[in-house]
């Protein structure tokens, strides 16, 4: 089922059930043996509940959509909003569902906003870290798939003229009955194999990669014999475990 899910979308999940398990349960147990405490604790539940939206309306579109389109003062003032909002609704929440004799500060303007600023603030903070995140893996996926781009480009344009070159070169050395018409065939053989099965996956060996790189050259020196002189350097050994991103 985690193979299903987006990695972010199961962070995010893990984040809030985490973040209000403790915000509503750390206070119970830290009530311990006071009764009262307890019952307060139990009592501010549902005013607790309604951080959950001001979270949610903050950090996943304030953020990301007014922020993002409209810049930072018109963020602030809908920020600004919404604490005056929350913080009217859960004074009214403390004063039908809260005992006085728990609560000592019904009306007081307050103890209503400063939790609602205080969940403002992590929202506000964690809307940014996740804004920042997403661009993040939005820009390497534009910078992948630009690779990716160039790269089929570049088979696209070696590949019909290459192979047409290569088979007269071909048709050559049958004619001259060289020797080396058996192995260019092969050669060739080889390299569109692994341009038509190989080089599609994601993720293809090292080795694989160098030996079609020296089949590309080999036939190109061949193709050009005296004419260009084409040098080859590789340096280290790739082993076979090794794999580079295609």
């Amino acid at each position: 089922m985690a193979k299903k899910i987006p990695s972010n979308a199961l962070f995010r999940f893990i984040f809030h059930v985490v973040l209000w398990s403790v915000w509503i349960g750390l206070p119970i147990i830290n009530s311990g043996d006071n009764e009262r405490a307890y019952n307060f604790s139990i009592a501010i539940i549902p005013v607790t509940l309604t951080n959950i939206p001001l979270f949610l309306i903050n950090s996943e579109w304030l953020v990301p959509y007014v922020f993002k389109k409209r810049g930072m003062p018109f963020y602030l003032l809908s920020l600004v909003g919404l604490i005056l909002v929350f913080a009217v609704i859960q004074m009214f929440l403390k004063e039908w569902t809260i005992p006085h004799h728990l609560f000592r500060h019904h009306f007081s303007i307050f103890w209503a906003i400063v939790p609602v600023i205080f969940v403002t603030a992590i929202s506000t903070g964690y809307g940014f870290i996740t804004l920042l995140l997403e661009q993040e893996k939005m820009r390497a996926q534009e910078q992948e798939e630009r690779l990716k781009s160039e790269l089929s480009f570049l088979r696209s344009q070696i590949s019909p003229h290459f192979i047409f070159n290569v088979l007269n070169s071909i048709v050559y050395l049958i004619r001259s009955k060289s020797s080396l018409a058996e192995p260019v065939t092969i050669k060739l053989s080889e390299l569109m194999r692994y341009m038509l099965y190989e080089s599609t996956d994601k993720q293809v060996p090292l080795e694989k990669e160098v030996e079609y790189l020296k089949n590309y050259v080999d036939l190109q020196k061949i193709r050009f014999e005296e004419d260009v002189d084409i040098r080859l350097e590789l340096n280290g050994t790739p082993g076979p475990n090794s794999s580079n991103p295609c």
